[in-house]
């Protein structure tokens, strides 16, 4: 029975959540040790913790992977609107907690939640089914676009207050991708496309913060102890590692010289330890999704499915790509970490949980090959019993 469980999965991309998932695990532990033992006095405290997330984020990626893709139509309003609730909760003084002059996280009790995570997911679920929904009417601006355009602008509006450009680069880089697969008018995909690269030009030249983090990451040295400095310390830890690294568990730099060492920047301690290799291996895993990623959404026979596994392939890849081009100045430092790999619960689950609407999809299409081989529908019944 577990071997036929098994068998519906699509394996490739089994393989990577669970092998990206673990080697993540692996690297916050010993990019954690130094911080976990100044802030707990246990060496191993930060990556026990990421451990325990690790756990219970498989558990959500299994969920998802089992939840019907077609079955959160009805459940979009509510989605929607509890992603903008607590998007706006946040600034509610009680409710939200500010770290690094940055408000994104809700504080309910013991519990802590990044509302900008769940967007994560809310955006692709949304423009999937409003895409569909629309796609005789996509040739027009007004009627087709404009109804997606809204919410994502809304919810994009959100995020930028906490301030999080990151989170709002990656999923208008989701949406822009959708809109293409959707076959909208090209001059609208290049019209969106302008419109973001000017509205974050603006933001950036208007925001002193902002401002500062572009100019540093173009001229490092130019500011050694203040803007460059993150920069420079990524630099100094990958040149270190050179091809083999130094060893795993044997970085230096996140001894307190590398901010965010084991968060967004966890890439320089993977360079430091594992050397070009390690690089490598990161690169190649994030390539091997997004080819996967493109397969299921070739395959799958349903519009929405198509659209999600897209969305999806673009949200993760497109963050990836964002983090590591910051890590060695090739863009500005946004502050968005690395997917599967970096510490934090929240990213680690909603990553884990839009994967498992991904294996959904595949999954999808493989009962409807079943089907098409005039496979008894009993064989299929039990898992899709709702499409």
């Amino acid at each position: 029975m577990m071997k036929k469980f098994l068998s519906t999965y699509h394996s490739p991309l089994l393989v990577i959540v669970v092998g990206m998932g673990l080697f993540g695990l692996v690297m916050v532990y010993s990019a954690s040790t130094y911080v976990s033992f100044e802030n707990t006095g246990e060496y191993y405290s930060y990556g026990l913790r990421q451990g325990i997330w690790w756990l219970v984020a498989f558990a959500a990626f299994l969920l998802a992977s089992l939840f019907p893709f077609t079955a959160y139509k009805k459940l979009l309003p509510f989605i929607v609107g509890i992603t903008v609730l607590l998007l706006l909760l946040v600034f509610i003084p009680q409710l939200g907690e500010e770290r690094n002059s940055a408000t994104r996280w809700l504080k309910i009790g013991p519990i802590l939640i990044q509302p900008s995570e769940i967007a994560k997911l809310t955006v692709p679920l949304y423009i999937s089914y409003i895409l569909v929904q629309k796609r005789t009417q996509l040739h027009d601006f007004k009627k087709g676009i404009m109804p997606s355009l809204i919410i994502v602008l809304v919810i994009a509006a959100l995020i930028l207050l906490q301030p999080d450009l990151g989170t709002v680069i990656s999923i208008l880089i989701a949406y822009l991708a959708m809109l293409l697969v959707g076959k909208i008018k090209l001059k609208h995909v290049i019209l969106l496309g302008m419109s973001g690269i000017g509205a974050v030009a603006l933001l950036a030249i208007i925001s002193p913060y902002r401002l500062e983090r572009l100019t540093s990451f173009s001229a490092p040295f130019d500011d050694p102890l203040n803007g460059g400095y993150q920069l420079i310390q990524s630099l100094s830890a990958i040149s270190i590692g050179g091809l083999t690294g130094t060893g795993l568990g044997n970085s230096i730099m996140k001894m307190g010289f590398l901010p965010e060492a084991h968060t967004d920047f966890i890439i320089a301690v993977i360079a430091e330890e594992l050397g070009i290799f390690g690089i490598g291996a990161v690169i190649i895993g994030f390539f091997a999704l997004l080819l996967v990623g493109y397969q299921i959404f070739s395959k799958c026979p349903h519009p929405v499915g198509k659209l999600l596994a897209i969305g999806i392939t673009a949200q993760i890849a497109g963050q990836a790509c964002m983090n590591l081009a910051a890590a060695v100045g090739l863009m500005p430092i946004t502050g968005i970490p690395l997917p599967l790999i970096s510490y934090g619960g929240a990213s680690l689950v909603i990553t884990m949980t839009m994967l498992g609407v991904l294996m959904n999809v595949a999954r999808y299409t493989h009962y409807q090959n079943k089907l098409e081989t005039k496979e008894t529908y009993e064989t299929t019944r039990p898992f899709y019993r709702t499409i």
